[in-house]
């Protein structure tokens, strides 16, 4: 085999190697805790408890016990304890002991957790910027400031 067989036979063969490896199925980045746990939520507990954990989800209609809601319910002292009740089921809620580990309930505990702390987006309406002082570090006229020639002594 020449040379330049051998350089086109290896080419040809780690081709599609260097394709897939452009176009790789692989996260390139694990999610965290809490977007785990939102994705366990919204597949086994938001039927039930509704999606922002209120209880008001479109099962909690048809049931005799009410949901309860699970807004400020965890927190890092209260959260193993409802781990293992979630785990084992409480009442008419079943246990899902079979189905969603201990660490992966936890996830959905935190996720829990995260629709009781305020979230703050980015915005560009203008009516949502604070009131004070503007971009000058001045109150409006009128409202306690001279103009700039009567604080000099002249007009």
């Amino acid at each position: 085999m020449t040379p330049m067989r051998l350089i086109l036979l290896l080419a040809l063969i780690s081709l599609p190697g260097w394709a897939l490896a452009e176009t790789s199925v692989w996260p390139t980045k694990r999610s965290s805790d809490t977007e785990w746990g939102e994705d366990l939520f919204n597949k086994h507990c938001w039927q039930c408890h509704g999606r922002q954990a209120e209880g008001d989800g479109p099962a909690a209609e048809a049931l005799q016990v009410p949901v309860p809601s699970l807004r400020g319910v965890s927190t890092d002292a209260t959260r193993s304890d409802l781990v293992t009740t979630a785990r084992q089921g409480q009442g008419p809620m079943p246990g899902y002991h079979e189905s969603i580990s201990r660490q992966d309930m936890r996830r959905v505990f935190l996720y829990v957790e995260s629709l009781d702390k305020p979230q703050t987006k980015p915005t560009d309406d203008p009516d949502d910027e604070p009131e004070g002082p503007t971009e000058e570090g001045n109150a409006p006229e009128g409202e306690g400031n001279a103009p700039e020639a009567d604080a000099e002594g002249g007009e």
